[in-house]
């Protein structure tokens, strides 16, 4: 669905996580990332709150987010599939992560620690990858040639 963009054109916010499932793996094998930049969050979302992340996989995305924001994420967030957590993050991300060998973190968003936190709760079998995503470009990319600049789906990998 479209976020309101008071009188721009609407804001395909599906169309925008097609296009990051279709960069998985990211040429580093990740099967899930892990979204916690509020800048690409809101890109890929239209939420416009403090706390919100994004689990992205190839066949499904899901926003992530703790109480304060559940309203507020079901008015903002309509396209995707909302969890909000009780606990944080880390200690539920797990329950999330079935089927997932390999989990992209945002590298030049998470700090070491934060990082170090979320890896002692992961299981065994999921290793956990920093990431220095290409979101950026896919955020500043136009979508059409009509104004300039390349589509979307048409990005260098």
């Amino acid at each position: 669905m479209a976020s309101d963009t008071r009188g721009f054109a609407p804001i395909d916010h599906g169309r925008r996580v097609a296009l990051v499932q279709q960069r998985l793996p990211l040429g580093s094998g990740c099967d899930a990332l892990l979204l916690t930049d509020l800048v690409d969050v809101r890109w890929l979302t239209g939420f416009t709150g403090s706390n919100g992340q994004v689990l992205v996989r190839p066949d499904r995305a899901v926003f992530l987010t703790d109480g304060r924001y559940t309203e507020q994420s079901r008015r903002e967030v309509s396209d995707l599939e909302r969890v909000t957590y009780l606990n944080p993050l880390r200690e539920e991300l797990a329950s999330y992560l079935e089927g997932v060998a390999r989990l992209g973190f945002e590298a030049d968003e998470m700090t070491v620690a934060a990082r170090d936190r979320f890896a002692e709760r992961l299981v065994a079998a999921v290793e956990d990858v920093c990431l220095h995503l290409p979101l950026a470009r896919l955020r500043l990319a136009r979508p059409s040639r009509r104004h300039g600049g390349a589509p979307l789906d048409r990005l260098p990998g």
